[in-house]
């Protein structure tokens, strides 16, 4: 890690002393593995914000859906209507 940027932080007695063990133990410099202690933090927090995001967007999918006042399609209609469109996607493909 030479070209890297140096950081000072302050840690408390027990969080030092827990990374110099684990450094030990894993046989790793401790500013390689904090490095990739706190990668690894920082992917799980953008993950869990995308989560959030995600399911922030599909609940109001979900809502604009039930509100919606057109009238529903029966499922089996709706699945009568979606093999249609399969049965000619599969004939046009075999016909090539």
């Amino acid at each position: 890690m030479a070209n890297g940027e140096t950081l000072t932080i302050e840690l408390d007695p027990e969080l030092r002393d827990a990374l110099m063990a684990e450094a030990e133990a894993s046989q790793r410099p401790a500013s390689e593995l904090a490095q990739a202690l706190l990668r690894e933090v920082f992917e799980r927090r953008r993950a869990e914000r995308e989560n959030v995001d995600y399911d922030t967007w599909f609940r109001a999918q979900v809502q604009e859906a039930l509100d919606d006042p057109s009238p529903s399609i029966p499922h089996e209609e709706a699945m009568r209507e979606i093999d249609a469109i399969f049965d000619r996607a599969i004939a046009r493909h075999s016909r090539k």
